[in-house]
């Protein structure tokens, strides 16, 4: 009998074992299915994470001292015969390089541009500026023997472009934590029951958030009240009143706008498999007389952003490619266009950016102010545009 009531006893423990794991599984395959397949917890969670990859990209973007180098490679077939062929052999056989440097604690910044045509030199520019000193220089090789020192009226403006992003930057760590949260709660307003979907086969689902123009422009300007009236938000950046007075020119913006309600907007969010993994975001909208439709896939750690514009009267339709691959150091860009009525366009970008502890300084003891030219001066400078061959190239053979 003791050995009956053993064996009942166990048995009756693995019944109980068994019944608490299925209640568990049950329990957290029916959280997993009303949190992360239902549509409207799906959007919140991915807004959730743009919203921190938002303020990330934003603090790397403040950057006090840095190089920025652009390389530019097009290729051009037009339909138009309006264009000269001229400027079209000018654009596809011109490789350009321009390297930015800046100094946001100094105001100064140099911009170099190189310019290759059909690898031979077409231009090789630099222009330094000093808005400190309220000094701008310019130098051109082999045209100039000296920097020219450009007169320029007013730098309140150039002073302002080294600290635009300053203004939209928080205090401290503890503040952007705190932006971050409170951006994110009032973004997550929008994310309505009547703005969302889901379309389902087997483990595949698309999320549809769709919305039109008026309710976009209602839900934005109630986000940006909002956020102008909450003095916690504000208090948070480091120049309150210029973060305060964007947002009101924000509102007085849609409050000028024009929306209709036919105009719609919609994100439809691809997921695949148990896990709702990520595939693919295709948007589509309907803008007056234009239909677009963008969907963005990462493909081998390359994004390509594959857009469609159709304009509904003239049915005219141009269909292109964006490819972003690489890291956040090095980055190539390619942007690729085609239409029947316009042909084809290509642009490649290798961009690159690295921090800098002290920015490349020029001598300026070799300096003419512009207006210190001569008509001697001039006519050397453009002797040697003409013994380069750089006015022939460009089609200005007439001066």
């Amino acid at each position: 009998k003791k050995m009956e009531q053993k064996t009942k006893k166990s048995k009756l423990g693995l019944i109980i074992l068994l019944i608490v794991l299925i209640v568990i599984i049950a329990g957290t395959l029916g959280y997993y299915f009303m949190f992360y397949t239902n549509p409207v917890n799906t959007y919140k969670r991915l807004l959730d994470d743009a919203t921190k990859e938002a303020m990330v990209a934003l603090k790397e973007a403040n950057t006090e001292k840095a190089e920025i180098e652009t390389k530019l490679k097009a290729n051009i077939e037009l339909k138009d015969e309006t264009v000269d062929q001229k400027i079209i052999d000018l654009i596809n056989k011109t490789d350009i390089i321009s390297t930015i440097q800046f100094d946001k604690e100094n105001k100064q910044m140099t911009v170099k541009l190189d310019a290759n045509y059909d690898s031979k030199d077409l231009l090789d520019i630099e222009l330094f500026n000093d808005s400190k000193n309220k000094k701008t220089y310019l130098y051109a090789k082999d045209l100039l023997d000296a920097y020219l020192e450009v007169p320029i009226d007013d730098y309140s403006e150039i002073e302002d472009s080294y600290t635009a992003t300053n203004m939209f930057m928080a205090k401290d760590e503890e503040s952007a934590e705190k932006i971050k949260t409170i951006i994110n709660n009032e973004l997550i307003k929008v994310i309505k029951e009547e703005y969302c979907s889901k379309q389902s086969e087997g483990l595949n689902n698309i999320y549809v958030f769709k919305i039109n123009e008026v309710q976009l422009a209602q839900e934005i300007k109630s986000i940006v009240t909002n956020l102008k009236s909450n003095n916690e938000f504000i208090s948070c950046y480091e120049d309150a009143n210029a973060v305060k007075e964007s947002l009101e020119n924000i509102i007085t913006g849609i409050d000028e706008s024009e929306c209709v309600e036919s105009n719609v907007i919609e994100l439809n969010v691809y997921t695949t498999g148990l896990a709702q993994n990520f595939e693919k975001l295709v948007i589509k909208m309907n803008i007056n007389e234009e239909k677009v439709e963008v969907t963005s896939k990462n493909v081998d750690d390359v994004l390509n952003i594959d857009f469609k514009i159709v304009e509904t009267t003239e049915n005219k339709e141009i269909t292109g490619t964006i490819k972003v691959s690489g890291d956040k150091t090095n980055q190539t860009v390619e942007f690729s266009a085609e239409s029947a009525e316009i042909g084809k366009i290509y642009v490649k970008a290798d961009l690159s950016n690295k921090q800098l502890s002290v920015m490349d300084q020029i001598d300026t003891s070799n300096v003419k102010s512009i207006e210190e030219l001569t008509t001697a001066d001039i006519l050397q400078i453009l002797s040697k545009l003409q013994a380069s061959g750089t006015l022939d190239t460009l089609g200005l053979t007439d001066i």
